[in-house]
């Protein structure tokens, strides 16, 4: 499946389904991703992300303001899995 792109204001379709998506933070030269279920869109003009407040993702979100969520394909099902269990 190639990759398309989607129009910024239609990027809720790509979590409407409900997927398993990747989010990942970084601050000061440390980066971390984490394996995120229990996703849905809350709003068409923004991303909104609850993460529990133990989260080491979370926390380089919170100092740097900024984190990334990606939708992983099919064929990247070991890869998410694998991010799911190795959370620091």
């Amino acid at each position: 499946m190639a990759l398309k792109p989607v129009e910024l204001h239609k990027a809720y379709r790509l979590i409407n389904h409900g997927p398993t998506v990747m989010a990942s933070a970084e601050f000061d030269g440390v980066r971390d991703v984490m394996s995120a279920s229990w996703v849905c869109p809350l709003d068409y003009d923004k991303l909104t992300a609850v993460m529990g407040a133990g989260s080491f993702t979370r926390s380089l979100f919170e100092k740097s303001g900024k984190f990334a969520v990606q939708v992983p394909f099919v064929s990247q099902t070991q890869l998410v899995a694998k991010m799911g269990k190795w959370a620091r």
